[in-house]
């Protein structure tokens, strides 16, 4: 897959659309710095078809919110949570607990 093997995988509500997070990793350090997110039509497969960066930390488990709009990744390492839009793929919230 591109961008690496994903940790986590998650179908929207409709099953239209998979999307999968994987590390993004430094090469020189093998530091995972960032999550991130791709987007695939699961009817079709094929190449993602949007991919977004921007989770500090690796994401370690994601869902869709019933309605599609908004995606969740959560990252254990970071102890954060970031709210995406699934359309334009921009970081709503990242939350620190």
């Amino acid at each position: 897959l591109p961008g690496g093997w994903p940790q986590v995988a998650a179908f929207s509500a409709d099953g239209a659309t998979l999307a999968t997070a994987a590390a993004v990793v430094d090469q020189s350090t093998q530091r995972r710095l960032a999550a991130a997110v791709h987007l695939y039509d699961a009817a079709r497969g094929g190449k993602a078809w949007a991919v977004a960066r921007g989770h500090t930390g690796e994401a370690d488990r994601m869902a869709f919110s019933p309605d599609g709009r908004f995606r969740a990744t959560t990252s254990f390492r970071t102890t954060s949570t970031a709210i995406w839009d699934a359309e334009n793929l921009a970081i709503q919230a990242e939350i620190a607990s």
